[in-house]
This record gives C-alpha cells, sequence and structure tokens, in this order.
C-alpha cells in the first residue's frame, strides 16, 4: 500500500511515498519517512489502518535523504521493526555532522525546487 506523506515543511515539493508491504503476518515499511511531528503523526495514523505497529518487522531506508530516513528511530521505538539502510547511503552519512549532512540535503531540496528560506 502506498502512503504519500505531505511535505509540510516545503508543500511546493508535494509528499513522500512510503510503502507498506504484507509480508506473512508482519509489515515492511519502505521508507521511514521525515521526523516532524505532523509528518510522523500521519505516517503512524496511515500505518495503523492496516496494521498494528507491533506487526511492523522491518523498516527499509532506499536513501539516506532528510526526507526519508529522519523517521526512522521513531519508528524503531514505536515498532520491533529492525532498520535497514544500504551501505553506500550509510556511508554518506557516516563522518559528517548533523548541520554538514542536513546542509548537504537543504541544498538538494534547493536544487529541486524548494524555497531558499
Amino acid at each position: 500500500m502506498q502512503i504519500k506523506v505531505p511535505l509540510e515543511a516545503w508543500p511546493e515539493l508535494g509528499h513522500i511515498n512510503l510503502y507498506l508491504l504484507a509480508c506473512g503476518g508482519d509489515y515492511a515499511l519502505v521508507d521511514a519517512g521525515m521526523a516532524s511531528f505532523d509528518s510522523a503523526l500521519f505516517t503512524i495514523r496511515e500505518i495503523k489502518k492496516f496494521a498494528k505497529l507491533s506487526s511492523l518487522s522491518h523498516v527499509f531506508i532506499p536513501n539516506a535523504h532528510v526526507d526519508h530516513v529522519t523517521a526512522s528511530a521513531l519508528l524503531a521505538e514505536a515498532s520491533p521493526a529492525d532498520i535497514y539502510i544500504n551501505e553506500a547511503e550509510l556511508k554518506t552519512m557516516l563522518g559528517k555532522s548533523i548541520d554538514e549532512w542536513l546542509a548537504d540535503y537543504l541544498e538538494g531540496f534547493k536544487s529541486n525546487g524548494a524555497p531558499p528560506d
């Protein structure tokens, strides 16, 4: 099932796509989404329409962009899910301060149409 999570901080960019997949009696989520209060609440409400959080066993992070990875810690706390990210994406995050990491991704947002402020 596709979950379209609105990007309230950047409405001109639209939404983030998350995918909830049935895996036997459990569920997997592709993409964690963004760790803003509204985005996280929206994501959890959408998941709960189809599955209990206790049945979320895996969260797969496709890339290390701030709008795809930052809610992973929240989902790990709210569910028994294991979090997975590929080695190349993990390396883009390691060795950078949070300020450097966010600056890189904010620049990416700007280059894709987000306003500079």
